[in-house]
């Protein structure tokens, strides 16, 4: 482990090192990350509980208009923090070098997004989801522009996830809302979950003695929100993830990480994906073996897939009112009505193509493969992003978060990506180096 870590070495620019424009290149994401993940779910939930309380039903026109405030509200932010991103770009020169020379998979990701518009079977909705991936990425471009952004990201989301558990607990112990701040539970299952993966490498960690201290209640917190509302997948997702951790802290071989690591993606997948499998499910997890319905709509999105496997239905398209395809889907298949297809790599399948499912798989395996380079640089923010990936990979097997327009899951693997690509290869003779560069150019 020593050794491979003394192939890594931190380079930083001299200049942007101020707190103040640090802190103005982070505005963007701290915008968007509190209004997705806090802002915009406390408006929602506080409208059901309002209306759960007075026990009358709502005026449709009235429901109508505040559906339209909050539309119009969450567009003005997020067009916002864009504007402020591309304009925290422009001032920091040359600073999109680094987007092309190190994220051109991501950029060929947005333009075959673009470009599905074309035939899209609602083209309107996938304009408006490139448009909103496009932006994201300009607030991810913007917050690593400055000298230790990796490290203050980790810290920003890490303090923001806490704000949202500590907003949910009052909820969930009344028993007011078992999906916290969130319109379900399972929205609340995955964000206690990328907490948990945050927070995790903070146990025993000197990089900050304050989140080290807080670390044991943030976790148990999140336990707690995990065996409150009774999702046997997220509990069993949050002991992988702990296992995952524990084995990272481990002192044994890297090779033997690698291949225990590999075994339980595997046994992971094949869990999920090879149905005959069920029986054995229900019996160790004594829940429904269709997944809380979801089999029927993976296998409706099977059949859909086989409609268009080359290019998908659009980016973004398929689950739209406007889609009769989805309606038959939903009617059809399930006893519910989703709103998603309940599987991330399903759902990009379905929407972009093996084309564009293909690029999508490059893409996540690029972040590990580089989240892995800035762990034996810095273990305990390497193991931070490696845990987010861990988890993200395992929120997407039953929901439905990559590629998704604005899912907090979806902004978090972005910004996931953008960071894990500061880590660079440094040729020198005889041995090949690795560095991070705040403003993502090689030094020697």
């Amino acid at each position: 482990m020593v050794a491979g870590r003394s192939r890594y070495r931190v380079v930083s620019k001299p200049q942007w090192s101020s707190r103040a424009l640090d802190w103005a290149c982070l505005l963007p994401l701290i915008l968007v990350i509190g209004f997705l993940l806090i802002i915009d779910p406390l408006r929602s939930v506080s409208l059901y509980l309002v209306s759960s309380a007075t026990k009358t039903e709502s005026n449709p026109l009235a429901t109508l208009r505040v559906v339209d405030t909050g539309d119009a509200v969450r567009q003005a932010v997020l067009g916002t923090a864009f504007v402020l991103a591309l304009l925290g770009l422009l001032v920091s020169g040359n600073a999109m070098r680094h987007v092309f020379h190190r994220q051109k998979l991501m950029l060929l990701l947005v333009i075959y997004a673009f470009l599905s518009i074309a035939w899209s079977s609602a083209p309107t909705l996938s304009l408006t989801r490139s448009l909103q991936f496009a932006g994201l990425l300009l607030v991810a471009w913007c917050a690593i522009r400055t000298t230790s952004a990796i490290q203050r990201i980790v810290q920003v989301l890490r303090w923001i996830f806490a704000s949202v558990l500590c907003l949910s607990f009052p909820l969930v112990t009344l028993q007011a809302h078992l999906g916290g701040i969130y319109s379900h539970k399972n929205t609340l299952g995955q964000i206690t979950l990328l907490a948990i993966a945050l927070w995790l490498p903070c146990l025993g960690s000197r990089d900050s003695l304050a989140e080290s201290r807080l670390a044991p209640l943030v976790l148990l917190l999140a336990a707690f929100f995990v065996v409150k509302t009774g999702s046997k997948t997220a509990l069993v997702a949050m002991v992988l993830t702990v296992g995952l951790c524990m084995l990272l802290k481990v002192l044994i071989p890297w090779e033997i990480k690698l291949i225990t690591t590999c075994v339980l993606i595997l046994m992971v997948t094949l869990w999920f994906l090879y149905f005959p499998l069920a029986s054995f499910m229900h019996d160790v997890l004594e829940r429904d073996v269709t997944f809380t319905g979801r089999l029927p709509v993976w296998q409706g999105l099977l059949k859909s897939i086989g409609h268009h496997p080359w290019l998908g239905d659009g980016y973004n398209a398929f689950w739209s009112p406007s889609n009769l395809r989805a309606l038959r889907l939903i009617f059809s298949s399930s006893r519910w009505m989703p709103l998603e297809g309940h599987n991330g790599y399903l759902d990009i399948l379905n929407e972009l193509g093996l084309i564009g499912g293909t690029l999508f798989l490059l893409v996540l395996i690029q972040s590990i493969v580089r989240a892995a380079r800035l762990y034996f640089l810095q273990a305990s923010t390497g193991m931070a992003f490696l845990l987010l990936l861990f988890a993200l990979m395992l929120n997407n097997l039953t929901e439905s978060g990559f590629c998704q327009g604005t899912a907090p899951s979806w902004v978090i693997f972005l910004l996931t990506y953008v960071a894990v690509a500061g880590i660079q290869p440094l040729r020198v003779p005889g041995r090949s180096l690795s560095m991070v560069s705040a403003q993502g150019r090689i030094r020697s």
